[in-house]
């Protein structure tokens, strides 16, 4: 897996602050739940309601830095919120963070860089989890722009150590063991 530099052919990078591995969906398909209008939402159903205690959720803005609210919607009917933001895109220092190449001759710039960023989530673990709703309140920025948040990977760490692969666009699970650090 890459951890730096550009997007991986395969998909999979490892996040540069938590050591967590990803996998995104493919590129040539849809493989982002974009939010691009305040109160725009999308809800990602999980094939078969999981338990687990870490939801990881990679995501960046544009036009300015984003707020979502992310739902936890558990099996037997009870939800919780919580409050969540995410940088611009071109602020640099996320999970993967990948360099622009200059038109002038090819080159990478160290200076201009784009990144996904990743933030963590407990969640209750005596529950199972059978969705996840993504809820953009992002307001205009003071110049007018409207931040569209987008949501690319989604992971989460079960008690047993089990991973749960989202891909907001195909929205699969998938389980396979992992250690603390790789969670895919």
């Amino acid at each position: 897996c890459r951890q730096e530099g550009a997007l991986p052919a395969d998909g999979c990078f490892v996040s540069q602050t938590s050591g967590v591995t990803y996998q995104l969906a493919d590129y040539d398909a849809d493989n982002v739940l974009r939010l691009g209008q305040k109160g725009a939402s999308g809800t990602l159903q999980l094939e078969t309601p999981t338990q687990m205690s870490n939801l990881y959720v990679v995501a960046m803005a544009g036009n300015g830095s984003g707020t979502y609210t992310l739902t936890v919607n558990y099996a037997d009917d009870t939800t919780a919120m919580q409050h969540m933001s995410v940088s611009d895109w071109g602020e640099g220092g996320g999970v993967l963070s990948m360099y622009r190449m200059l038109s002038t001759d090819g080159s990478v710039s160290p200076y201009f860089q784009w990144s996904l960023y990743e933030d963590s989530v407990a969640v209750d673990s005596s529950k199972p989890v059978a969705s996840l709703t993504f809820t953009s309140t992002s307001s205009l920025t003071w110049d007018g722009w409207q931040p569209v948040v987008s949501i690319f990977a989604l992971s989460a760490q079960t008690e047993q150590l089990t991973s749960v692969i989202q891909h907001p666009a195909s929205v699969t699970r998938h389980l396979s063991p992992v250690d603390r650090k790789s969670v895919v």
